[in-house]
């Protein structure tokens, strides 16, 4: 995981460990110096404390938030067709909304973004900063489509990219729904 500085990219190797069941995760972050981080905020090198809340924020509000929202009661808005994808907003009992971008062809989640603080611009004008996670290079990992490129944005300019190497499923883990038998 590249995490860019003011000065150059500082690169994490990190392996990801989520529970399904549960809906938690574990994050083994190695350091650029090579070691594991130990879990101690002070520990953490330059970029480490930005590639966990990116590495965070792909899970609070992924695919699986989307598709749980209903059992939160959150409000979900079919936004329509906003070039050429799909666009849904889930929005939160607590006012929080997200907003997921949908690849038309095959209904798979291209982006999300939402909006976290305000910015000024140059004359002083306040607005929405916004967030984005992108989704691409969508390959097979153990039957799964799952995208091996991501990349997050603040008002459209490039923050951190997550490049994965291999993903690895629990077999056991992946539940697939079935029809009932006799149909």
């Amino acid at each position: 995981m590249a995490s860019p500085t003011a000065s150059d990219p500082v690169a994490f190797s990190v392996t990801l460990i989520q529970n399904g069941e549960h809906g938690s995760q574990r994050i083994l972050l190695k350091q650029p110096d090579g070691n594991l981080w130990d879990g101690r905020g002070d520990h953490l090198a330059v970029g480490g404390r930005q590639a966990l809340e990116f590495l965070q924020t792909q899970h609070a509000r992924g695919v699986e938030q989307l598709l749980e929202s209903p059992k939160r009661d959150a409000t979900v808005i079919d936004n329509g067709t906003r070039e050429a994808s799909r666009v849904v907003t889930v929005l939160e009992k607590s006012g929080e909304s997200t907003k997921y971008i949908l690849d038309p062809a095959t209904s798979r989640m291209a982006r999300f973004e939402f909006v976290r603080g305000q910015s000024r611009d140059a004359r002083g004008n306040v607005s929405p900063t916004v967030q984005s996670y992108s989704f691409a290079d969508v390959r097979s990992a153990d039957g799964v489509a799952t995208p091996f490129h991501i990349e997050h944005s603040v008002n459209g300019v490039k923050q951190e990219e997550l490049q994965l190497t291999r993903v690895r499923y629990n077999a056991a883990a992946i539940r697939v729904p079935t029809a009932p038998a006799g149909r």
